[in-house]
């Protein structure tokens, strides 16, 4: 300050392209349910910041989504172009290479497990069959289910034996091959002493 007349001029500062992009690789997020009736989905990414040389950048503007409503595997799909900003919101994008993988969605069948229900009447010399059918265990999707079923197994002496059942007819709308892990349980079959 005393001796010297200090002046002072400007430098420059310049950040170039990179040669080599940083690459981004985005994952979308998979998922399991169970067979409803309804459509389901999983959707999103497992992660949208990602960190470079101790920088954390964000990605933006992509969806993704998996959606299905029977049982099965439902690949899911990436729409939308990224976005990638700095801490400081700035759009770096030209510096990445961004790729995604969609996930998918896994509708397992439901369970469902059917059996005659059980009948008893005194001998009268005719066979006792089975006539009606019970859901045991499980349960359908709403607005679905088995209309009717036709049995094996008889009982005409007085004693027990049981029945099952041979097949069983869908309600309109319900695809029990597709969407349904249909179980059978046996039922019994009893005439009494009159």
């Amino acid at each position: 300050e005393k001796n010297y007349d200090v002046k002072y001029e400007e430098g420059n500062l310049t950040v170039t392209d990179r040669a080599v992009k940083y690459a981004i690789a985005m994952q979308a997020k998979s998922d399991t349910a169970t067979y409803s009736g309804q459509e389901q989905s999983a959707s999103g990414f497992e992660s949208d910041v990602f960190e470079f040389d101790g920088v954390k950048y964000t990605v933006s503007g992509l969806t993704a989504t998996a959606k299905g409503t029977d049982a099965g595997t439902h690949e899911g799909s990436v729409e939308g172009t990224a976005v990638v900003t700095d801490p400081e919101g700035n759009d770096v994008t030209a510096q990445f290479v961004v790729t995604a993988q969609p996930g998918k969605l896994v509708i397992a069948k439901r369970d469902v497990t059917l059996r005659p229900v059980d009948a008893e009447k005194p001998y009268d010399g005719s066979a006792l069959t089975a006539s009606e059918f019970e859901v045991a265990a499980g349960s359908f999707a709403e607005g679905e289910g088995v209309e009717s079923c036709t049995y094996t197994g008889s009982q005409t002496l007085v004693g027990s034996s049981h029945s099952a059942i041979a097949s069983a007819t869908a309600l309109a709308g319900t695809n029990l091959e597709k969407n349904y892990d249909v179980k059978y349980e046996e039922g019994n079959l009893t005439v009494t002493d009159r």
